[in-house]
């Protein structure tokens, strides 16, 4: 089973304008919620808070990693990412909702079963439901002949989150695909209605030097309120499974 992450989001404190910023605990795939191998207050002692769709408050100025006052309550959000990916994911996501604890999913606009993960979320209106921005290991949704520096002949990404992110360096032609790229996914989100809770990407790609600042400049356009900023261990993550890195 995939690894659960415990996400908390808090608006930053250099305006409203700006999307919330989120640190990502990746709890181990075991039989408890909890890590057995340390106290969940360690775990999560570098989280910011959830403050809601678009919400921000004078309160809601974050502390630095380590100095979280004791007052301060994390609360859990358990998110399913590459929802509309496949039948399965979409099956999950419902069945997590009804007899579950999941909290909120991130929407793969490009996954070829999305059509029927947005009617799921427009069934649960409580459901959070993000952008699962994707740069590898998917298809685009821009046509192939749009974005050919980015993509293969088929319409995908490479499969390597490293290949992905060494062929978004440097040249100035794949930046601007590559920006037509991240505004078509986020059009595709605002096209189905639904609210617009927060960004994360496939593989973190939302995290690389070149998509990042698209990211936050679109998250603000639509209103985001949180974009997951992992806290994930490299080497605990090769030990689980390191297929696929440099592929």
């Amino acid at each position: 089973p995939r690894a659960h992450h415990c996400v908390t989001y808090q608006r930053p404190c250099w305006g409203n304008d700006t999307p919330a910023m989120a640190w990502e605990t990746t709890l181990k795939p075991s039989g408890n919620i909890l890590p057995s191998d340390r106290p969940f207050v360690n775990d999560c002692r570098h989280s910011f808070r959830w403050l809601g769709h678009g919400v921000a408050s004078p309160e809601s100025v974050p502390h630095p990693p380590g100095k979280i006052q004791s007052s301060m309550v994390a609360q859990l959000i358990l998110n399913a990412d590459d929802f509309g990916s496949s039948p399965d994911v979409n099956a999950a996501v419902a069945r997590a909702r009804r007899d579950g604890l999941l909290t909120s999913a991130s929407l793969m606009v490009t996954g070829e079963h999305v059509a029927e993960a947005v009617d799921i979320a427009r069934a649960d209106r409580s459901l959070a439901v993000g952008l699962h921005l994707t740069l590898s290991n998917g298809r685009s949704l821009l046509p192939a002949t749009e974005i050919p520096l980015l993509v293969d002949g088929a319409g995908r990404f490479a499969d390597s989150p490293a290949r992905a992110a060494w062929r978004y360096c440097f040249d100035a032609r794949t930046l601007r695909q590559l920006r037509c790229e991240i505004e078509a996914q986020f059009r595709a989100f605002a096209q189905t209605g639904l609210t617009l809770s927060h960004v994360d990407g496939h593989q973190h790609l939302h995290l690389h030097p070149a998509v990042l600042p698209i990211a936050l400049e679109q998250a603000a356009r639509y209103h985001a309120a949180g974009i997951r900023v992992p806290r994930e261990s490299l080497w605990r993550g090769l030990k689980i499974d390191r297929s696929g890195v440099f592929r």
